[in-house]
């Protein structure tokens, strides 16, 4: 589908999107927005940053009756601050149709009789069961990020409100990844559900290895970001940058943006411009094409692409690829980065610098992998009453001062009692390539660290044969690395890890263990390309 008009979305609708600069719909829209139109229940396997709020919203925008007063579609997401960034964005779209949505929240006028209402999970399971929002009177119900609600501990309430629903009520979930709780989810509280994008068979060869794209996560205000980021990117030598927006409007913002920071900002090619300003990826893609040497050039995503394909027209030419990405967008961006064959490199730990300059320590780890994984961590109930009070600086401060003194008191114990500081044992991970496959030690560490949490340093003795590795992971961490390296490739060779045949034989004689198959659960989906670009500007988040 190249335009909106082609899906059948009502006229008034479409005139709302073209005044938004939003023309042609995104390949996941393009996908959803018909099977829901026609009344099914869908499972979105997509995240923020795909154009998802669009890909359910247009269509409940569509199906709700704005003559019939109260909450017509119910829209769960895993918390306040999602909620209210949902409202908005529809809210936006349904000005032009008299349709009112709003969040489930102090700063939205009377919420119960806008016809879409967006509440958290848990603020939505308390109104229907006081009796403030009626099922009776739900035409369509979305579970926004379903697998973070259930991580967060809120599959009950997410359940108590589907078994409230009327058998005619339309049902969509969102999740990514679809894994095995959203999965049986969905077989219990949808009917037939068609899921979009479809599973990829997991015997499907992954994606050719492509290259290596920086993310860098943003702050609310993105066009600063991509500012600093532009001129970080100049100053390490690049004879340009390509910046790219979705939208002609942002574009301009960052132009203007540029200019007061004194640098010229131009169209794509213009030799004079140190900043070009692509919107369309094919149209940089040219530029780049009639450069005498394209790795002058790099590449800055501002907003992330909405697909695979777009991000590998933006980011495979040219030089140095880096991308900005919300928190909440990274899992997009990991899946899409991944599709099409390219390995996201993390941002760099940030070292705490002690008050007099000398006493340098890093991040610790675990909060580390907390930061950067989909979840980010289960939020805890107290968090909105401690901010208020003190602030986030000074949470956050506390939070990594206690979690230093935590690893410092835990290495000393360690060092005094004989053992490696926070190791407690060491478990051998057996791997499918080898020396014949030109793989070396740096190879193995660098696939652990960049598809798992786990830093270099707790990665121990590695063995490499003709054919095959060994690698020694402490204990606690084993399952970890097995699932994040499996399907994966090293030096373009797919591999299989697994524990060693010994080892192995130990853990799954423990219980069901951690070396089964069942409970590492469905094979990690395999990687292809998706036809089609979308050309035009688009919509959604």
């Amino acid at each position: 589908m190249e335009f909106f008009d082609d899906l059948g979305l009502e006229a008034a609708l479409v005139e709302v999107l073209a005044a938004e600069g939003a023309e042609s719909p995104t390949a996941l829209q393009a996908k959803a927005i018909p099977v829901l139109r026609r009344g099914h229940d869908l499972i979105l396997r997509a995240g923020p940053g795909s154009g998802l709020t669009a890909a359910y919203g247009l269509p409940i925008l569509e199906r709700v009756d704005a003559s019939i007063p109260g909450v017509q579609a119910l829209i769960l997401t895993p918390d306040l601050a999602r909620a209210e960034g949902v409202a908005e964005s529809l809210a936006r779209l349904a000005q032009g149709l008299g349709v009112g949505v709003a969040a489930l929240s102090p700063g939205w006028a009377d919420p119960m009789e806008a016809s879409v209402l967006v509440a958290p999970t848990a603020a939505a399971a308390t109104e229907l069961a006081e009796g403030r929002l009626d099922a009776a009177n739900l035409r369509c119900v979305v579970a926004e990020s379903l697998l973070q609600v259930i991580r967060s501990g809120g599959k009950k309430r997410a359940e108590s409100i589907f078994e409230s629903l009327a058998e005619e009520c339309q049902r969509v979930v969102t999740a990514l990844p679809v894994d095995a709780d959203v999965q049986a989810f969905g077989a219990r509280f949808l009917r037939r559900a068609t899921q979009v994008p479809p599973r990829v068979p997991p015997g499907d060869q992954r994606a050719e290895p492509r290259g290596t794209i920086e993310f860098r996560v943003s702050t609310e205000d993105r066009m600063a970001d991509a500012a600093q980021a532009t001129a970080a990117l100049l100053g390490q030598g690049a004879g340009h940058v390509l910046a790219f927006t979705r939208t002609e409007d942002e574009a301009a913002d960052l132009g203007d943006l540029l200019s007061l920071h004194g640098f010229l900002a131009g169209a794509p090619g213009e030799a004079e411009c140190p900043v070009w300003l692509g919107i369309d990826a094919m149209e940089g893609r040219a530029a780049l094409s009639r450069m005498e040497d394209p790795e002058q050039v790099a590449t800055l995503s501002v907003t992330p692409p909405f697909d695979p394909d777009t991000l590998d027209r933006r980011h495979g030419a040219g030089g140095t690829a880096v991308a900005l990405v919300a928190p909440r967008e990274l899992p997009h961006l990991r899946g899409i980065a991944e599709e099409a064959g390219y390995q996201l490199s993390r941002p760099l730990q940030q070292a705490a610098t002690g008050s007099d300059g000398d006493d340098q320590r890093r991040v610790p780890a675990d909060l580390m992998a907390q930061l950067t994984t989909a979840g980010g961590g289960v939020p805890h109930p107290d968090l909105p009453e401690l901010l208020a009070r003190f602030g986030s600086e000074r949470i956050a401060a506390a939070a990594v001062a206690a979690l230093m003194e935590r690893d410092r008191k835990t290495e000393e114990s360690d060092l005094a009692e004989g053992r490696i500081p926070g190791v407690s044992a060491w478990v051998k991970i057996f791997l499918t390539v080898g020396a014949k496959d030109d793989v070396r030690a740096g190879d193995i560490v660098g696939a652990i660290t960049g598809e798992t949490s786990i830093p270099g340093k707790q990665v121990g003795r590695i063995e490499i044969k003709d054919t095959y590795s060994r690698v020694e992971v402490p204990q606690e961490l084993a399952r970890e690395v097995v699932e994040g390296l499996n399907g994966t490739s090293i030096r373009g060779r797919s591999i299989r890890a697994d524990y060693d045949r010994g080892q192995r034989d130990r853990e799954m004689g423990e219980g069901p263990g951690a070396g089964s198959a069942a409970d590492r659960g469905p094979a990690r989906e395999g990687r292809g390309r998706k036809p089609g670009g979308r050309r035009l500007k688009r919509p959604g988040e």
